[in-house]
C-alpha cells in the first residue's frame, strides 16, 4: 500500500474521493467506455525541453483517436496548461482543493 504509505490514511480518503470525482466528471463529457485517460505521465528533467513530452502526448493522442476514445489527464500545474492547449487538450473543468487541479481532454 504505497499509497498509505505516503500520503496517511486521512489523505487517501481524499485522493479516493477525488479519484471517484474525476471519473464522473470524464464520464459525464464522454461517456463510459469512451475514455483514455493519462492517469499519471512526466519528463524526466534531463529530456524536458527537447521535445519527448510532445512526442510522446502527440502519440498518446493518435492512439486514442484510432481506439475512438476521448483523452483525458489531469495537472495541477498552471504552467503547463499552454502546453497542453497547444498540444490539442482544453481545460473542461477544474476542482479547487487544497490547490486547483485542471481536467483536460482532447479537443
Amino acid at each position: 500500500m504505497l499509497a498509505f504509505k505516503v500520503t496517511g490514511l486521512d489523505r487517501l480518503s481524499q485522493i479516493l474521493k477525488l479519484e471517484r470525482y474525476i471519473k464522473i466528471a470524464h464520464n459525464a463529457v464522454a461517456g463510459e467506455g469512451q475514455i483514455y485517460h493519462i492517469r499519471l505521465w512526466g519528463v524526466h528533467p534531463s529530456f524536458q525541453g527537447k521535445g519527448s513530452g510532445t512526442k510522446l502526448l502527440l502519440e498518446m493522442l493518435e492512439e486514442s483517436k484510432s481506439f475512438g476514445k476521448t483523452l483525458f489527464l489531469e495537472t495541477s500545474e498552471k504552467e503547463m496548461l499552454p502546453f497542453y492547449e497547444k498540444i490539442g487538450l482544453k481545460i473542461y473543468h477544474q476542482i479547487d482543493l487544497d490547490g486547483t487541479i485542471y481536467l483536460l481532454k482532447q479537443r
